[in-house]
């Protein structure tokens, strides 16, 4: 293997200019250095586009850049630039975060080391983020510990199903699970869960339990945004509801599903479709398998709600 293989950066833009150059700049400082940026604008209307070719302008060798002709979204943009980054490992990059220098460095080498003793293995690298404002200044020093995310090397398809917890941002992912992801399913939400559950059950997954990136959160992004739409859907206090988690578990292909697995999503599934009213007997069922949160205390009111609250 070359002992610098090239990484693909994939980063969707939309009317991003305001964080963009910041962004681009910590990963063109990255330890690492083979990289090559793969960059899909999304009919930006601001000066996105112009900043791009700035960029590539000065780095000619570094930059792939195209632009959409119509607006496909986010998802889809990042369908197209996986499905167009020729390298062994890709990593995903939004337009708004700051990379810490070694991010890249810190993730290739957890993939390499894992890769040794599984060569045709699907892997995918993730790691904890530190929070921050629209200014750069630090709102959590852990957005693990901030959102109760609790999460280990282990295989734990439920932890993954439900509260989830890897973010795109911070991806490192091998040409096996992009071949396994490729094309994506019907009714994908969001491009970072998808992933994270498909490599769950076919592959290998790693936290690095360090802030890798600085995600900055702010009223312009998308998943904000995501969060502000769904204050108005009716919400009945009870996790995973009025969300697309049930739909895309739908359309992912069930056929090499291994029998346990199955029937964790089909637990999983039984929940977020349910009709009746008593939900109850769902909460140990999501408890026994890790479809929500390990913290006791959120445990314990969250059994109240089940409880009390009918859907």
């Amino acid at each position: 293997m070359n002992l610098a293989p090239t990484i693909a950066v994939i980063m969707a833009t939309y009317n991003g200019q305001q964080y963009l150059a910041k962004q681009i700049d910590s990963i063109l400082t990255q330890t690492y250095f083979n990289i090559i940026i793969y960059i899909r604008d999304d009919c930006s209307s601001d000066a996105t586009m112009d900043i791009l070719k700035e960029y590539k302008c000065k780095y000619p060798d570094k930059f792939i850049i195209n632009q959409n002709k119509n607006n496909l979204g986010f998802v889809k943009n990042f369908e197209l630039l996986l499905s167009e980054a020729d390298c062994d490992y890709i990593a995903i990059s939004d337009q708004d975060d700051i990379w810490k220098p070694d991010k890249l460095e810190k993730e290739l080498k957890a993939m390499i080391e894992v890769e040794k003793d599984n060569p045709n293995l699907a892997i995918l690298i993730h790691s904890d983020l530190e929070m921050i404002d629209s200014d750069g200044n630090q709102i959590h020093k852990s957005f693990f510990k901030k959102k109760g995310y609790n999460l280990s090397n282990k295989k734990d398809l439920g932890q993954i199903l439900g509260p989830c917890g890897v973010m795109g941002n911070t991806i490192l992912m091998n040409r096996m699970l992009k071949n396994l992801v490729l094309p994506f399913t019907s009714n994908v939400e969001f491009h970072d869960y998808y992933l994270a559950v498909i490599n769950e059950i076919y592959g290998k997954r790693i936290v690095l339990n360090e802030p890798l990136v600085e995600y900055r959160i702010h009223q312009s992004n998308t998943s904000n945004n995501n969060i502000q739409k769904q204050k108005f859907k009716k919400y009945t206090g009870l996790p995973f509801l009025n969300t697309g988690k049930a739909a895309c578990l739908r359309s992912i292909n069930k056929a090499n599903i291994n029998l346990n697995d199955m029937k964790i999503i089909n637990i999983f599934l039984d929940y977020l479709e349910y009709k009746g009213s008593f939900v109850l007997p769902y909460y140990f069922k999501l408890l026994r398998n890790n479809l929500i949160k390990k913290s006791f205390w959120y445990r314990v009111r969250l059994f109240f709600k089940f409880l009390f609250i009918k859907i």
